[in-house]
């Protein structure tokens, strides 16, 4: 059955709701409303740069949406923006729908990947921690890529302004071709796993790519919590 989890706002000074199922789903809540583990509107560099995005309509791709809460914080931090939450997991998504009411976010039950691939999700206890398996049963889901939601042409009149990135391994893949997008976003949010599955240079990708952007942008790499932040930025004046 499903629980509900009251959460006060102190910004906008109301309450609002989560539907959660276990402690998974409470962890979740606590990590992104509590600890915050995706602000980033308290950084220097985001203060001194980015004063302007409230003149554009923003893109932000959540990819491993879980039940939702970071693309609500993703919706009540950036009013002019549109979300594409991605959630590969069946009962997940399920959960997201319950939880993410706003006009503003689009809800896809697929998994991100550099490629279209057939998938599933792998099985286990851990609703927080599913992966998945790249198959080729043709009976599956299919993957998506970055590369189509930026060409969609329902977002082409939009700013790429963030990606987060919490899919469980699956940046192995995600960061093995077809990352032209990446320079696009102006901040990139991950997750990596290489602690989750040792000896496969998990992160290897990921780290290749941000070091090809670095030659290309200014960007600035923060350790926040167990995420690795990328903020791009053409600001040249002192940040002091």
């Amino acid at each position: 059955g499903f629980n509900k989890v009251f959460i006060y706002d102190k910004f906008d000074k109301n309450f609002f709701s989560y539907f959660i199922r276990n402690n998974f789903d409470y962890v979740t809540i606590q990590e992104i409303y509590f600890y915050e583990c995706y602000k980033i509107d308290n950084l220097e560099i985001y203060k001194k740069i980015f004063h302007e995005i409230d003149e554009k309509k923003l893109l932000i791709i959540d990819c491993g949406s879980n039940i939702g809460c970071s693309t609500n914080f993703f919706l009540n931090s950036y009013k002019n923006a549109k979300v594409i939450s991605i959630e590969p997991d069946e009962d997940n998504f399920l959960s997201l729908k319950k939880n993410v009411l706003n006009e503003n976010a689009f809800l896809i039950n697929s998994a991100i990947s550099n490629e279209n691939f057939y998938y599933q999700v792998q099985d286990n206890e851990d609703n927080r921690a599913k992966k998945i398996l790249i198959t080729d049963q043709n009976n599956s889901k299919k993957t998506i890529t970055v590369n189509e939601l930026l060409n969609d042409k329902r977002n082409e009149n939009l700013h790429p302004f963030l990606i987060k990135i919490d899919i469980e391994g699956h940046e192995k893949d995600l960061f093995n071709s077809n990352t032209e997008w990446f320079d696009k976003f102006d901040i990139i949010i991950i997750e990596v796993h290489d602690w989750m599955m040792p000896g496969k240079s998990v992160s290897k990708g990921y780290l290749n790519s941000i070091v090809k952007s670095m030659n290309n942008n200014k960007r600035d790499t923060i350790i926040s919590g167990e995420n690795l932040i990328s903020i791009k930025y053409k600001w040249t004046g002192n940040l002091l």
